[in-house]
């Protein structure tokens, strides 16, 4: 098909997978610094942070796991680790999808912690599940112009820009412990998105920071959580307010200052967090969806544009609770003294019936003082299934969803049974995939002879359009519609008529 036309390029840009796949890593504490490990208390595993490259067909995922654990050493004394490992895996996907991205990173949550002390080695083995993701970019090269006796059916489309947005900001929050503080044992934060807002130039990003300090003051263990909300605008060069933006906050770095005067420490807590988005500009362009001609037959070709709609965010939240019972030949417990989360992972977000269904998994360490006036711990497991209505939700839609705990708090029910609420916020992110059809070349065939008939009738299905009439029957839109008055667009069922002027014989 060769014409003198002038063509127009679609350009679409979208988040897109790549590929999954789960990968153990194990940590190995030697613990022999610090007097050894004679009971484990408590055991935090996480993803600091991860990196992606291409490695031939496949892409090689890089990433740093921090393991927290607390334990009374041999003289009875408790202390913790901090620890940072490294440890990389590959992860296989569509090789062609690959080659269209400019961008690519990975997303790790860990499944599953299993710990278990050897002499004075901790060892902490993580299952953790990894997806690759990133900004696919395609183009679809479509026709502009056609001769004037064809006839066309043109839409306004969207072309979908995805803009990488990047930021750091910091957060500082000071605690008067009203104690003197011996050392601290556990440092553990998070943050979730609670808000995006797209303006001239700039985004303002909202949410809240989480962080949890367990430490040692005046010969006791205490625990102090944090809900600390922020608000940040970030430079965008080009961004507008009918922009979308799709963030995610990290903490990058963390540290706590230990300052005040004797009696009344203060904890200095500083944080770097990491801001990391997409801003999907929307621009139109109006594309040729289908062609005819009253007079010659057309040869058409087709091209597809495909791409992810960005449809916005929701904020959710609720209340999760669960329990574990000890077991009959320990002491049984008189008062708790620290929670932390070992692992909290969402596991599934879909859309059912209308609701939104979430479902996941908080698992705890309750560490609690017995009756012996022993310090102790249990793991207490929350499995959860959230359903959430209030809003339209589309089940051929794809939905990410961020979790973080607000609020984290234990209470003995009974002697041997020890309870667990937590408040989840939710951060849930939702795009759709489409598709734009559109003529990418044509050519004219042989020539429609019109002296055979003056006058052609058209039984219409219900709902047809005028375009798809008018297409069946070679008929102007304008001409059907004046011939028929009671034709509108989107067909009741009904007999179309159409009267042709014949032509005259030489």
């Amino acid at each position: 098909m060769e014409n003198e036309l002038d063509f127009l390029e679609m350009k679409n840009e979208s988040v897109v997978k790549y590929g999954k796949t789960s990968a153990t890593a194990q940590c190995n504490i030697d613990s022999s610094a610090k007097g050894g490990v004679s009971k484990l208390l408590s055991v935090t595993s996480s993803v600091a942070s991860a990196s992606v490259e291409r490695a031939g067909d496949v892409c090689k995922v890089t990433a740093t796991l921090n393991c927290k654990v607390i334990f009374v050493n041999h003289d009875g004394e408790m202390d913790s680790y901090d620890y940072l490992s490294e440890f990389s895996t590959m992860v296989s996907g569509d090789v062609k999808v690959a080659d269209s991205m400019v961008q690519m990173w990975a997303m790790c949550n860990v499944l599953d912690v299993d710990s278990s002390v050897r002499g004075d080695l901790i060892a902490v083995q993580s299952v953790i599940s990894i997806e690759v993701v990133g900004v696919c970019a395609t183009t679809c090269k479509c026709i502009a112009n056609t001769d004037e006796d064809t006839l066309v059916k043109t839409e306004s489309v969207p072309c979908q820009l995805a803009t990488i947005l990047r930021d750091t900001f910091s957060i500082d929050e000071d605690y008067e412990s009203g104690a003197d503080i011996e050392k601290i044992l556990f440092f553990d934060s998070s943050c979730i998105v609670t808000g995006t807002q797209a303006n001239e130039g700039k985004a303002m990003v909202s949410g809240t920071l989480c962080s949890t300090v367990v430490y040692m003051a005046d010969g006791k263990l205490c625990s102090k959580s944090f809900n600390i909300p922020f608000a940040e605008e970030i430079a965008m060069a080009g961004m507008c307010e009918c922009d979308k933006l799709a963030v995610s906050v990290m903490v990058s770095d963390s540290k706590i200052v230990i300052s005040g005067v004797e009696g009344d420490n203060v904890l200095c807590l500083q944080f770097e967090l990491v801001c990391n988005g997409i801003c999907y500009i929307t621009e139109s362009q109006t594309v040729i969806l289908d062609m005819y001609s009253p007079n010659h037959k057309l040869e058409m070709e087709y091209c597809e544009s495909n791409y992810n709609e960005y449809l916005g965010q929701t904020s959710l939240s609720d209340k999760i609770i669960g329990s574990a019972e000890l077991a009959e030949d320990i002491a049984p417990a008189h008062k708790i003294l620290a929670t932390t989360i070992s692992r909290q992972v969402v596991a599934n977000t879909y859309i059912d019936n209308g609701m939104m269904m979430v479902e996941g998994l908080l698992a705890c360490n309750v560490i609690y003082e017995d009756a012996n006036g022993d310090c102790c711990s249990i793991m207490v497991e929350l499995p959860y299934s959230l359903q959430f209505d209030g809003a339209s939700y589309d089940e051929s839609a794809s939905y990410i969803c961020e979790s973080m705990i607000e609020q984290l708090y234990s209470k003995i029910k009974r002697d041997r049974e020890i309870e667990v609420t937590a408040m989840i916020s939710l951060y849930v992110m939702c795009d759709k995939p489409m598709t734009t059809k559109c003529v990418c070349n044509y050519a004219k065939g042989e020539e429609i002879c019109a002296e055979e008939y003056g006058m052609s009738i058209y039984h219409s299905t219900e709902g047809e359009s005028l375009w798809d009439i008018a297409k069946v029957m070679n008929a102007p839109m304008h001409e059907l519609a004046r011939q028929n008055a009671n034709l509108e667009d989107g067909s009741r069922g009904q007999n179309v008529v159409y009267y042709r002027q014949l032509k005259k014989s030489v």
